[in-house]
């Protein structure tokens, strides 16, 4: 990681919406990073980004280009600095995302097919193309779950979305069963993996969510 940082540049026409960031050959070799690494971004926050590097007529200048949904995930603007470093990922099995505002009904495999190769951690925001607009979301949870061994996932054809049915305030009577749905689905998700012992957790977390639900 440098450490002075650097500058912040807005992205290559072409990158707007891809989860890039374009770092000069030079930066990479340093940095030990490879065209398609996951790199990590830190403004005044975190956000992670695929690498990918600059155009020659910008080699050298110790900047970096990310278009301004990356910059809002890193909490930066246009000149400021920031400070990068490649960070260890995982293929995306499933992701749980929050719509921001109203949305019409969407397959989730849609979403996967819009954000093919962008990596994804929690807290992130995220917008996918909707007939010649955009729809917002923020990424509430992943599996496999960020870690010190997995600090972002890459999002592939293959993974699986999941939708909240409505942005929660962190006050409303509601959130305690979005928190105990979200948590029963990160299981499905992976049921294949669970032992015995776990697979009878999520029978009984099951069993009690429905009398959760029911009493609402």
């Amino acid at each position: 990681m440098s450490d002075s940082g650097y500058a912040v540049h807005e992205a290559y026409t072409r990158d707007i919406g891809r989860g890039v960031i374009r770092i000069d050959k030079n930066t990479m070799d340093v940095l030990m990073i490879t065209t398609g690494d996951v790199v990590e971004i830190y403004g005044k926050q975190k956000a992670v980004a695929k690498c990918l590097p600059l155009y020659p007529a910008d080699e050298g200048k110790k900047i970096i280009r990310i278009d301004g949904l990356i910059r809002k995930n890193c909490n930066t603007e246009i000149g400021n600095y920031v400070f990068v470093k490649k960070i260890k990922f995982s293929f995306a099995g499933s992701v749980m995302v929050m719509p921001l505002e109203a949305i019409p009904p969407i397959d989730p495999r849609y979403i996967a097919d819009a954000l093919e190769s962008v990596p994804l951690i929690p807290e992130q925001y995220m917008m996918i193309p909707y007939f010649g607009g955009r729809l917002a979301f923020k990424v509430v949870g992943t599996i496999p779950e960020i870690s010190n061994d997995v600090e972002a996932v890459l999002v592939t054809q293959k993974t699986v979305f999941g939708i909240l049915d409505k942005k929660l305030d962190d006050n409303s009577s509601d959130q305690s069963i979005e928190d105990e749905r979200y948590s029963i689905l990160q299981k499905v998700w992976a049921v294949e993996k669970l032992s015995k012992s776990e697979f009878d957790n999520l029978i009984d977390s099951l069993t009690k969510f429905y009398y959760l639900v029911r009493k609402k």
